[in-house]
Formats: structure tokens, C-alpha cells, sequence
């Protein structure tokens, strides 16, 4: 089992595919794990946790096929999940929470054909995840998205690839506007790594060599804002 660890939250899909969490206030020990997922829910999995300065915490996670997150409060339990994905049918789910506890969750959607599409649902800190945005363009089979949310919560930048074309993509949302990006060439199912910080963000990926797909080197692209 795999145990994705953020800075005092640390989650697992438990054996009877529940996700749990386990929370470690600031100058303590770790405290009990607790389930995340309510009960008779089906199958849960792939859990991407996330903490703000203050100790609030959330975790997203796939409850089936549908990307949903969990919030819990410093001093508190998770309240129940909401659906951030709407009717989609979700993969592959990412979260990024800033120092204010604004929420970045990102997920890749397959349509009947099993071409890939990335959406995006940004929600201030304590309010409600607004109705899902496409990220992606429409002549692309993306893959594998990352997210990542800058401390103020002022840009966001999330990244996928687009295995059409074998190529690296971003975008990056600013003052409530995305701006799509063309990174360059990557590897078919390559993750594009990203961060984000006070009105700048960057992301990392692998370009393979010409003729030789088991060479590869790592590259980057980096923004600045206003």
C-alpha cells in the first residue's frame, strides 16, 4: 500500500478500499487514522492530500469513477465528500490546496471512445467547488494531469500530456482566466510536473531523444505574472 505524504496528512486506500487519512498537528505526534470515505460507498482510491498553513486539511479521491473531496477543519472530523467532477467519469484525480485553503482539484475524463480530456474545479478557502472548466484542448487525448496552487492562492497551474501528439501541455489560471500553453515534446502517458508560486509557475517534463525513446532529457518552462 502506498502512503502519499503532505505535511501533516497522511493517506492510504485501506484494504476494504476505503480512504483514510491520519493527521499530525504542528509539535505532535501523528493522531489515530480516521476513514475519510463514508462507509458503503464502493470502491475508493488514489487519494491526493492537502494542508494550508492553518491545519485545515482536504483530501480528494475517486469514489468510483468520480473525482470527490473531503474537508477537515483544524480542530474537527472530514465532513462529507462532494462530487467536483459533475456527470464526467474521472481518472487519474489531482489536488493542490494554497496557505489559505483555497482548493485545486484536477482530473482527466474519457469519452465513449477513450479519448482523454482535462478539467479543472477551483474553490476559495471554506466555499463550494464552482461547476467544472476544460483545461485541455478539443483535438487532444490528454493524459495524466498534476496540479499545483501558489501559497496566496493567486495562481494555479495545472499539466497533462497530450498523447496524440506526444507533447507536453499547461495552463495556467490567473484572476479567475486559464491561458493554455504548448510545452513541447514529451513521452506518450508522461507526467509534466508542475509548481506554483506568488504570481509565477513553472513545470518539468521528459523530452526523448530522437531515435533513442530510452534516453530522454529533462527540461522546464517557467512564467511570471504581473
Amino acid at each position: 500500500t502506498r502512503y502519499p505524504l503532505v505535511t501533516g496528512v497522511q493517506t492510504c486506500a485501506l484494504p476494504i478500499s476505503a480512504v483514510g487519512a491520519a493527521y499530525r498537528p504542528a509539535g505532535a505526534g501523528w493522531q489515530a487514522a480516521e476513514a475519510v470515505s463514508p462507509p458503503g460507498t464502493g470502491t475508493t482510491w488514489n487519494p491526493k492530500p492537502g494542508l494550508d498553513a492553518a491545519g485545515n486539511a482536504a483530501v480528494g479521491y475517486l469514489q468510483g469513477t468520480t473525482m470527490v473531496v473531503a474537508r477537515r477543519p483544524a480542530a474537527g472530523g472530514w465532513s462529507a465528500p462532494v462530487t467536483v467532477s459533475g456527470t464526467q467519469a474521472a481518472y487519474y484525480p489531482a489536488l493542490a490546496m494554497s496557505a489559505q485553503g483555497d482548493v485545486l482539484a484536477a482530473w482527466l475524463s474519457l469519452d465513449a471512445s477513450a479519448v482523454g480530456s482535462v478539467w479543472q474545479s477551483l474553490a476559495p478557502a471554506g466555499a463550494a467547488f464552482p461547476a467544472p472548466a476544460r483545461l485541455s484542448g478539443r483535438g487532444e487525448n490528454a493524459d495524466w494531469p498534476s496540479a499545483a496552487l501558489s501559497a496566496d492562492g493567486q495562481t494555479a497551474i495545472v499539466g497533462w500530456t497530450d498523447d496524440t501528439t506526444n507533447s507536453a501541455h499547461a495552463a495556467v489560471g490567473s484572476a479567475g482566466r486559464w491561458t493554455r500553453t504548448t510545452l513541447g515534446a514529451g513521452y506518450w502517458a508522461g507526467l509534466v510536473r508542475v509548481g506554483a508560486g506568488t504570481r509565477a509557475a513553472a513545470a518539468g517534463w521528459a523530452v526523448p531523444a530522437a531515435g533513442n525513446p530510452n534516453s530522454a532529457t529533462l527540461v522546464g518552462r517557467y512564467w511570471t505574472g504581473p
